[in-house]
């Protein structure tokens, strides 16, 4: 009695990845280098029990919400009925950053904002024009009108992460002026004194009563 027994390879295995940032879409794919098609897929991510973690296509794509490690299993069986398995330790890593929210300030004025990061190795802030230096925690903004700046920073693994900081800039002016002194030395009103919002110039010349001038400045606070 004659029998011809047919023998299959199995398939071997490669899984692929493009990513490996939490909170990204991670594309998953594979290589085999067995003889027949492949006919039935399933993956396992290795996320947490029962939240939908496994797929049964050739190129899925999860996301993960936090960072760790996971195992990613990859079972198929070819037209010949053949098994094969593949394994990966998947490393997830994650990024934060949390931009300081700034009130306001009056128009010509400065403000200094920054972001804070435990993982960021770059910070790239947007739109670059109103700043001192588009490419550190901390610019200093001089905005013309109310500006909302992101920050978009970039781990060592090449995760990256956002926030936004808005500035509102208040175009009202104002300036408080007394409408007299007496510098007598007895202690009260003997200096004249001016404030305001939104002075990016000043300029002030104060006369006696016989229209000699007697002081001049540029500087509100002197």
């Amino acid at each position: 009695v004659t029998k011809t027994l047919n023998i299959f390879e199995s398939p071997v295995l490669q899984i692929q990845y493009d990513d490996s940032c939490a909170r990204d879409s991670i594309a998953f794919s594979f290589v085999s280098n067995g003889g027949a098609p492949i006919s039935n897929i399933v993956w396992d991510f290795g996320d947490t029990p029962d939240i939908g973690d496994s797929a049964f296509v050739t190129a899925p794509s999860y996301y993960y919400n936090d960072e760790g490690q996971y195992s990613v299993i990859l079972e198929v069986e070819d037209d010949n009925g053949c098994q094969g398995l593949a394994f990966l330790n998947l490393n997830v890593y994650s990024i934060d950053v949390d931009a300081f929210q700034y009130q306001g300030v009056y128009a010509g004025q400065s403000a200094d904002i920054y972001a804070t990061s435990t993982t960021a190795i770059s910070f790239q802030w947007t739109p670059a024009t109103s700043l001192s230096d588009a490419s550190i925690y901390d610019p200093v903004a001089t905005p013309d009108s109310t500006t909302t700046y992101t920050v978009q920073v970039q781990s060592i693994e090449g995760c990256l992460a956002t926030d936004t900081v808005t500035i509102y800039v208040d175009h009202r002016r104002q300036i408080f002026m007394p409408t007299a002194f007496t510098p007598n030395g007895d202690g009260k009103n003997d200096y004249y004194t001016m404030s305001g919002n939104g002075i990016c110039e000043f300029e002030l010349t104060i006369f006696n009563r016989w229209g000699e001038k007697v002081f001049f400045t540029t500087d509100i606070n002197e």
